[in-house]
């Protein structure tokens, strides 16, 4: 049993398809010329530009110090952060590698200096 709409050979549930596809594409042609794309204005690329750099530093011989670094790696990739990875050998004095972590903290365009001893405090800041 189907509903005809009044005398004609035309089913309303037609008419209703009919009706809701042009108030639908009215309602998208709406929407395509009141909001326009500016590139500059995307979210995603205004999350890329506060991401900034960051250093990585750690012992490359050391299995627990990998797996943290690794887990901070990803920590930094979903922030869109670039990441500047310092694998250092066994041999490395604790001098030198405080001497590294100086060096790095004094560039202006490093936002973060990580290694593991400081995974309590986050990180240290440059600026």
């Amino acid at each position: 049993d189907s509903l005809y709409f009044f005398d004609t050979p035309i089913r309303v549930s037609q008419v209703f398809g009919f009706a809701t596809a042009a108030i639908a594409i009215v309602l998208l042609a709406v929407g395509l010329v009141r909001t326009r794309n500016r590139p500059a204005a995307l979210w995603v690329d205004e999350v890329r530009k506060k991401a900034g750099r960051a250093a990585l530093i750690y012992c490359a011989d050391s299995p627990a110090q990998v797996k943290w670094a690794a887990g901070q790696k990803k920590r930094l990739e979903q922030a869109w952060c670039y990441i500047e990875e310092y694998a250092l050998p066994a041999g490395v004095s604790g001098e030198e590698t405080e001497e590294l972590v100086q060096t790095l903290r004094a560039r202006e365009d490093l936002t973060q200096v990580l290694f593991p001893e400081e995974k309590n405090k986050k990180s240290k800041s440059t600026g």
